[in-house]
């Protein structure tokens, strides 16, 4: 699926919205510290109890390199699903790409008119450090919401969606929104 073919006819792309290197951080804490280090101790402790029962050794041995070949497998599958999604600004419309396992892409949209709401969370000390958090818009439709987390600098992304839609507004000379004074919106 390329997204590029897809564009109408003089609609350019405003911003291309990826996931900080934050959330692979934390996918690898996940595997590789919690899973495979894990696994890796449990084997190199009974290897010493075990060395004289060859059998059971081997089978443990198996099962744990089998155990840890399918977490590589789980990493990997995380690793896609975190690594193709995006938003896709473009001067008329909001894209949202999202990867669901290996084999399927999901891709939503919605024209800019139709934005309700925009927020831009940043929650947590290393969301606060990485200046990383979410973006949430709400949209025209009932209940349709398109959320991304780990957006670096989200209030700026959501201040900018914002403006994009105003433009869009003014462009089919529609009445612009008043922005409430909610303070997770930008």
């Amino acid at each position: 699926m390329n997204i590029y073919d897809d564009l109408h006819t003089g609609e350019f792309i405003v911003l291309e919205i990826r996931k900080h290197w934050n959330a692979y951080f934390r996918l690898f804490l996940k595997t590789v510290l919690l899973r495979i280090v894990l696994v890796a101790a449990v084997v190199i402790y009974f290897s010493k109890l075990l060395v004289s029962s060859g059998t059971f050794f081997q089978i443990l041995l198996l099962a744990s390199v089998l155990y840890i070949l399918g977490m590589w497998w789980w990493a990997y599958s995380q690793w896609i699903d975190e690594e193709f999604d995006c938003f896709i600004l473009t001067d008329e419309r909001l894209i949202d790409v999202t990867q669901n396992g290996l084999f399927s892409i999901s891709q939503s949209e919605t024209n800019l008119d139709h934005i309700q709401d925009v927020k831009g969370r940043i929650n947590g000390f290393w969301n606060n450090i990485f200046k990383t958090g979410d973006v949430e818009i709400q949209t025209a439709a009932h209940n349709v919401i398109f959320q991304m987390n780990y957006i670096y600098n989200p209030k700026e992304v959501a201040h900018l969606i914002l403006q994009q839609r105003d433009i869009r507004l003014a462009k089919l000379g529609l009445e612009l929104p008043t922005h409430p004074a909610n303070s997770d919106n930008v």
